[in-house]
């Protein structure tokens, strides 16, 4: 066959990124090589095969290629939602408001260490978190500047 499956992974970037499935490669020295399991290899084919048998639109080259990329996409591991995370400070203080708890209360309960802190630490910090709150329920996201550590 001569046909050989690989991925060939960059390594001028931090991290591995996926660049494109080919049948040889690894000859210049800015890639590496990894081998697909033989075994996966044929159970894709054999899946490959049975699928076409059952579903004869994906005899159609254009529908073909949209079927692999929606498996692709199957494979790989979930994406993270775009920005930041959200603090969980914020997101605990959220949730209590959202059950009716005084503001006074929500301080104590969401700040780590608070009733450890001097008056004007816990001004600090009731502050910060009031206005990382009014934020996130303003614009319903997260941005650098609303971050509570």
């Amino acid at each position: 066959m001569g046909t050989t499956h690989e991925i060939h992974i960059t390594s001028r970037q931090p991290g591995p990124r996926l660049v494109r499935l080919a049948p040889r490669g690894g000859q210049d020295g800015s890639t590496r090589t990894k081998r697909l399991n033989p075994e996966l290899v044929r159970k894709l084919r054999m899946l490959s095969d049975q699928l076409k048998g059952e579903f004869t639109e994906l005899l159609d080259v254009a529908l073909a290629a949209k079927a692999g990329r929606l498996f692709t996409r199957l494979l790989l591991p979930a994406r993270q939602p775009p920005g930041r995370p959200g603090s969980p400070v914020v997101i605990a203080a959220r949730d209590l408001l959202a059950q009716d708890i005084p503001w006074r209360q929500i301080p104590w309960r969401v700040i780590p260490g608070f009733a450890n802190m001097t008056r004007p630490e816990q001004s600090f910090a009731r502050e910060g978190l009031r206005r990382a709150l009014y934020m996130r329920l303003k614009r319903g996201t997260v941005t650098n500047s609303q971050r509570v550590s």
